[in-house]
């Protein structure tokens, strides 16, 4: 999987390299949450406005086990990220990747067709949120794929590619009328509060930006973005969400 940061210019200009590296360090414990659940074989590699997550492995279960994985990765760095306003835009592919050490053995040389086709892609989206290349899919995923499609997982762009909704959660408590507070599990009710924090970032500044009949590259953006959650997830739950988190005074 392929992440940049976006608008990194702009993030080092407001604040310092330490608080940023903090930022990033506490978003990619995600990483480490899914190690604790079982999903293993991945490794990471983090320089500048780029993150680099991926698997060399020729075992099939492992491969199958880790598109689950990955996708739980993309999910959670996501939203911790534009929880704190910082938006990044990520491709998860599939093929040739090659991570081997020089001849002094003391750097590691990171090549293959994967990765290029990943920064290729990513540099085209338009929007902010994580897409999955149809080589990336694993045989007999078709079936996955419709469910997950019919629970408001994902969409299928005319590419073939898969656009993942981040929103898990939101998905999953729509409707909900209760007091968050008495959601029973904490990790639930902390990952709730997470995307909501992420889905009002992007509200916000497409509302803004809708508003100010502005339309530039990064208004773009960020319109697509609102289009495709509720194009995803329907009109009834982004409301609910939008209400929820305005008693949450995040918006």
């Amino acid at each position: 999987m392929y992440i940049d940061i976006l608008g990194f210019k702009k993030l080092i200009k407001k604040k310092s390299i330490k608080a940023i590296y903090k930022t990033v360090d506490e978003a990619l414990k995600a990483y480490y949450e899914i190690e604790k659940d079982g999903f293993i074989g991945f490794s990471m590699v983090c320089f500048s406005d780029t993150i680099l997550i991926y698997q060399d492995s020729e075992d099939e279960l492992l491969r199958e086990m880790a598109y689950a994985g990955i996708w739980t990765i993309a999910q959670l760095i996501y939203n911790k990220l534009l929880a704190i306003q910082i938006p990044i835009r990520g491709v998860i592919s599939f093929g040739e990747f090659h991570v081997m050490n020089d001849s002094s053995n003391k750097n590691i040389i990171f090549f293959g067709d994967a990765l290029v086709k990943a920064y290729e892609m990513e540099q085209k989206e338009n929007w902010i949120g994580v897409i999955v290349t149809p080589e990336a899919l694993y045989p007999g995923s078709e079936s996955d794929i419709v469910r997950m499609r019919q629970s408001k997982s994902l969409l299928i762009r005319k590419d073939k590619c898969l656009m993942l909704n981040p929103f898990f959660m939101i998905r999953d408590y729509s409707g909900f009328e209760g007091d968050i507070n008495a959601i029973e599990q904490k990790w639930r009710k902390g990952r709730l509060l997470i995307e909501l924090k992420a889905f009002s970032f992007i509200h916000i500044n497409a509302s803004q930006f809708s508003l100010e009949y502005n339309y530039d590259k990064v208004a773009e953006k960020y319109l697509n973005t609102s289009l495709f959650i509720k194009e995803v997830m329907g009109e009834n739950t982004y409301n609910w969400a939008v209400k929820l988190a305005k008693d949450l005074k995040y918006i």
